[in-house]
């Protein structure tokens, strides 16, 4: 039996030990205290026991005595067995978690996107990343704990007040753009996108905001849309129908400028996408096969076209018109559009039609004029055959008379 009673001591003392350990790491009195309490039971018995008795010489009842508080220990050590476990699994978990933490921090304070979140009620901001200082250049002592429309700028104070209630009611702001002032006073155009963090009530406790600098694309977008005013001025001012289309068998116009309507009598928007009739019909239809062979020509020399030809408007008119265009790749690079200009060539080609009529004319009255210079030239020469025959009659009669005058004499 002494066997035994080693194993009991053995247990009892791991059983006192680890959870001493187990205390000191997970730092949980309430977990341990019963474990512990009935390790310090087991080994007192067990020195009431070694009290009363001699090690060499244990009976059955003692053995018997000392079984129930043996068992308590293993359950003991099995339990504590399974709390190492779940220490070791929370401890990684933690592990893990600060590292999860490490990252979003990192993520947090190097995003492009400036973080900023707010108190629902007053607006005073809470946290705000490492970007948005940066962008703004304000420090965290200067931003924490004022309120956020000390970041907004001026022009915008009134749409961040309807953005705020709106937060307040919906819990969310998507694409609000809106503009952030730096600490020298320059602006920074920004869209807002905020989401409500709430408490088990569903109250809201703050925002966690996102502010995307967009200054460089509302600056692209001002340039764009003076550009366009531009060419949009350009194109009004231009003598001839302007126009971006596709090279199907429609010529299917995607664009025309307001110079579309003086020329075939239709709208623009009749015109594009053929709504109401597409710029194909409009080529007189014997124009239609040579007008597509001459641009296929040029395109496949990869030159520009230059032709002309005749079109119908909508008042039934036949026009002549002059069209140069190009192929283009800039819109859409697998199906390649055309753009050109077409002017209204009908008063030239008229004006070319009279000279040519009166070229002909002209040509005419030369050939009736020299049919009778002809004419004329003849009859004189025979005039003048005839005035030759005369002379030469009447000196053979001087000649006669003279003779017959020395005979008589």
């Amino acid at each position: 039996m002494n066997l035994l009673l080693i194993i009991s001591i053995a247990i009892r003392l791991i059983v006192m030990i680890w959870s001493i350990v187990l205390i000191k790491r997970l730092q949980d009195w309430r977990i341990f205290f019963v474990t512990v309490l009935v390790g310090l039971m087991g080994i007192r018995q067990f020195l009431t026991l070694l009290s009363e008795r001699n090690l060499k010489v244990i009976s059955i009842t003692d053995y018997a005595t000392e079984l129930p508080g043996l068992l308590v220990s293993i359950l003991a050590l099995v339990a504590i067995f399974f709390l190492e476990l779940i220490f070791v699994e929370r401890k990684q978990a933690k592990k893990e978690l600060y590292e999860s933490e490490e990252k979003f921090r990192i993520l947090y304070n190097n995003s492009p996107d400036m973080y900023v979140s707010i108190s629902p009620e007053d607006g005073i901001i809470q946290l705000c990343n490492e970007t948005l200082l940066k962008k703004t250049g304000y420090s965290k002592e200067e931003i924490i704990g004022f309120p956020i429309f000390k970041l907004y700028h001026d022009d915008c104070i009134d749409d961040v007040k309807k953005t705020i209630r709106i937060f307040n009611k919906t819990g969310e702001v998507k694409d609000e753009e809106l503009i952030v002032k730096r600490k020298d006073g320059s602006k920074i155009n920004v869209n807002l996108f905020a989401e409500a963090v709430r408490d088990g009530t569903g109250k809201i406790l703050y925002s966690i905001s996102s502010w995307r600098d967009i200054t460089e694309r509302k600056q692209v977008e001002i340039a764009l849309n003076k550009s366009e005013a531009r060419l949009s001025t350009l194109f009004s001012n231009l003598p001839g129908m302007a126009y971006q289309c596709k090279n199907d068998e429609h010529w299917t116009m995607l664009f025309v400028n307001d110079a579309c309507e003086q020329l075939t009598g239709y709208k623009p928007e009749q015109l594009i996408n053929n709504k109401d009739i597409a710029y194909n019909e409009l080529i007189h239809p014997d124009d239609r096969v040579l007008v597509r062979q001459k641009v296929r020509e040029a395109l496949n020399a990869g030159k520009h076209f230059e032709l002309e030809y005749r079109i119908i408007s909508a008042d039934g008119k036949e026009k002549w018109v002059w069209e140069r265009g190009v192929q283009t790749d800039l819109y859409d690079s697998i199906h390649k559009l055309l753009e050109g200009v077409i002017h209204d060539i009908t008063k030239r080609k008229q004006a070319e039609e009279e000279l040519k009529k009166y070229r002909e004319h002209l040509e005419e009255i030369v050939k009736e004029r020299t049919k009778e210079l002809k004419e004329k030239n003849a009859e004189l020469e025979r005039y003048n055959r005839l005035f030759e025959g005369r002379e030469f009659r009447i000196k053979e009669l001087k000649d006669r008379v003279k003779e017959l005058g020395k005979n008589e004499k």
